[in-house]
């Protein structure tokens, strides 16, 4: 072979890089998602409430590395429990994405619910109901992990999870067994979080069906069924979720105070943007209260309550008291470019010295980003 050298081959490299590592990054042999403690690198230790939600990374030793918080906006407060709790892990592991870059990591969560998903499934039989909103993630799970279980769902076929389950009349492969209850007798109201189960719309429509003199046991009366999902889809999805959101919290400061939200009188809606004017509420979210008590009198088949004098003043007087100010950014000078050049006078690194000549060709060019970024040199 005389002085000539013998190079590793792509994935000769790969294969030693798993023949040294397999033991330490995986001791048991098990699956990854199921790593154990002697495997544990780092401890991540996260908690969430209705208000905000906490969380910090610990090494083996639960010396505390990094911690971090936060608050959730208006519409996250109405999320499920173990939504938030889920969300609060998420944000606590990307926040610390290059600490934890070639580390195993076990999550502590005090919420029962959020163990579940995150462990295999593989190897159990469970009984699930999750919220129409977490179905098709169920289900994408289940069939992640080879899972086996009894999925409780609402038979809503415009909803986004049902393609996921059927194609035309016929349920998918791997839907092994299924059986429909009835509509009525079988479940209780809750405080679902779409405009179907949140806001009693399916019972008021059978109600109006009854009073129009259908009978229960005739054939007509099956469509009052399906009549309240094809109402909720005259809007979209992302619109009939913000309407929601703010007609709930409409509903939680009525009630507190003894007063129904549905059907609404007009002097409480105006009395109720008075309250959201007086707490600093902006001009947004003064329109979203506004339309969304609006919208679901409209859907209800109720008198539309903000036709009212006093609501159009308070709407108009919410553009001149409850606009967002707007603070713009100080203009880059030519003495914070030659400040900034001379900290990185010294450095060898290409990326820095790109960086930095992308900033002064864009403030000699007036070039923005997108300008900048689609030149070649």
């Amino acid at each position: 072979m005389g002085g000539t050298g013998l190079g590793y081959s792509r994935e000769q490299v790969e294969l030693e890089f798993w023949l040294s590592n397999i033991v330490r990054l995986n001791a048991d042999g098990a699956l990854f998602s199921q790593l154990t403690n002697e495997a544990c690198d780092v401890n991540m230790f996260s908690d969430a409430s209705g208000e905000g939600y906490g969380g910090y990374i610990a090494e083996a030793g639960n010396s505390k590395m990094v911690e971090m918080f936060g608050a959730w906006d208006a519409h996250e407060t109405n999320m499920s429990s173990t939504w938030r709790e889920l969300e609060a892990v998420h944000r606590v592991l990307k926040t610390n994405l290059p600490t934890l870059n070639g580390q195993s990591v076990k999550i502590h969560t005090d919420n029962k619910n959020v163990e579940t998903i995150l462990k295999h499934w593989g190897k159990e039989n469970n009984w699930l109901v999750p919220p129409p909103s977490l179905v098709t993630e169920t289900v994408k799970k289940m069939l992640k992990d080879g899972a086996v279980g009894t999925l409780v769902i609402p038979e809503w076929k415009s909803a986004p999870y049902w393609p996921v389950l059927s194609e035309g009349n016929r349920f998918k492969y791997f839907v092994k067994n299924h059986k429909i209850f009835p509509g009525s007798g079988i479940t209780h109201r809750g405080r679902g979080r779409n405009g179907i189960f949140g806001i009693g719309l399916r019972d008021k429509i059978k109600d109006d069906v009854k009073e129009a003199g259908v009978d229960e046991e005739s054939e007509l009366f099956k469509y009052a069924e399906h009549m309240s999902s094809y109402i909720v889809n005259s809007r979209s999805d992302n619109t009939a979720k913000s309407y929601f959101y703010a007609f709930k919290r409409w509903e939680t400061f009525i009630k507190k105070h003894g007063f129904q939200a549905l059907p609404a009188q007009p002097v409480h809606i105006a009395l109720y943007i008075t309250y959201l004017l007086d707490t600093g509420a902006t001009c947004n979210t003064i329109n979203s209260a506004i339309y969304s008590i609006k919208w679901v009198h409209e859907m209800s088949n109720f008198a539309d309550p903000t036709k009212n004098s006093y609501l159009h003043s308070l709407q108009e007087s919410a553009k001149r008291v409850a606009t967002v100010k707007k603070h713009k950014k100080d203009p880059v000078s030519l003495d914070m470019l030659l400040k900034l050049c001379s900290m990185f006078s010294d450095s060898q690194d290409l990326l820095v010295v790109r960086d930095l000549a992308m900033i002064l060709l864009s403030f000699a060019g007036f070039l923005r980003f997108d300008e900048i970024s689609s030149l070649f040199v």
